[in-house]
Formats: C-alpha cells, sequence, structure tokens
C-alpha cells in the first residue's frame, strides 16, 4: 500500500509512540474515542492492519479545540474521511459515544487491546465514553489512554476511572517531560483481562 499524504494535523507524538509500542507487543483491535483529523488512527489502521480499528466521532466541537461547542466541524470531516479513505480494517461511527452504547456498538469490538479517550472533554461525556468501555470484553490486559489531562473535567474523570475499575488496574501511567515529550499531557492505565 502506497502511503498518501495525510491532511490535517496531530497533536501528541508522544502519545502515539506509546500507544504503537503498546499494540506492537500487545496485538489487538484498537477503539479511538475522538479521532478529530484521523491521522493516527489511520496510522494504526496502515501499520496493523491485521487488526480492528474503530472510531468514534461525531465531528461536532466540545469548545476546547477553538471552536464553539456544538459547531459541525466539517473540514475536519473531510480531513478524517481523505485520511481513512481504502483503509479496510477501520470501522468509523459517526455518532456520540452516548449513540454508540444505546446501540451497543460495543458488541462489535471482541478482541480490544487499546483506547484511547480524546472525545469531547466534558465530564459527563467522558463518563459515557468509560461506560462504553467497561461493557468491552477484553481477553488480554487493556491499555486506556486519556489525552489533555490538564483539563479540569478529564482529571476529575480519570480519578471517577480510577474508583471503577480499581479492582482491574494494574499500572498507571502519567506522561513526564523529557527530550522527546516536551509537554506531556497524557496518562493511560492497564487494566487486567476481564474474568
Amino acid at each position: 500500500m502506497v502511503k498518501k499524504e495525510k491532511k490535517g494535523k496531530i497533536l501528541s507524538w508522544g502519545l502515539c509512540n506509546c500507544i504503537l509500542d503498546w499494540l506492537e507487543t500487545h496485538p489487538g483491535d484498537y477503539l479511538e474515542i475522538g479521532c478529530y483529523h484521523g491521522i493516527f488512527l489511520s496510522e494504526v489502521a496502515e501499520k496493523f492492519s491485521d487488526i480492528k480499528v474503530y472510531s468514534i466521532d461525531p465531528h461536532i466541537a466540545d469548545g476546547w479545540t477553538g471552536e464553539e461547542k456544538g459547531t459541525f466541524l466539517s473540514e475536519i470531516k473531510v480531513n478524517f474521511k481523505h485520511n481513512i479513505e481504502g483503509l479496510n480494517n477501520v470501522t468509523h461511527w459517526e455518532l456520540k459515544t452516548e449513540e454508540c452504547l444505546e446501540k451497543k456498538y460495543y458488541n462489535n469490538i471482541s478482541d480490544i487491546s487499546c483506547v484511547l479517550i480524546d472525545g469531547s472533554h466534558h465530564y459527563e461525556d467522558i463518563l459515557t465514553d468509560i461506560k462504553f468501555i467497561s461493557h468491552l470484553n477484553n481477553k488480554q490486559d487493556l491499555m486506556v489512554v486519556f489525552d489533555d489531562i490538564k483539563i479540569s473535567d478529564v482529571i476529575k474523570s480519570m480519578e471517577y476511572f480510577s474508583e471503577y475499575f480499581s479492582h482491574r488496574i494494574t499500572k498507571r501511567y502519567i506522561a513526564e517531560s523529557n527530550n522527546i515529550n516536551k509537554n506531556p499531557n497524557y496518562a493511560y492505565f492497564i487494566l487486567s483481562p476481564q474474568s
């Protein structure tokens, strides 16, 4: 497959490399909640063409991306569609996580290895993302990554996540500044398989 030029931007290669390293050693499906331009999602789909890659994003601004909350992000949607075009292992649900939860789309994901939460940065919406994740049946360790952890609602959501999954968390990690990660803004948790 010839790599095409991606449209849009990616915000944190430190976070992306963390996920790529995990998928390299823990092969399994990948779910991205909040895909924005879909650049990283397409990188995962291209690099790991033997896994299923899922995305949830209605392309509606949450007020943290410079656009007014509720604004439809038409240019970002166009870039997203361009970036995932031709990737047969990508399933995209252009819905809010709440709608995916109601439709029980989590039943479509059978071998999950990693989830990135980077959609709406409002507490109630992130709780819905967490509820969706709670329905996933992981057969192996599951990495759950939170981006933009300096936002108060994301911090509060991570506290809820820690409490809700306390019996399954085997590792917590908050990225620190170093030569590679100049401005880290993510954290991840490893959840043991469901018993």
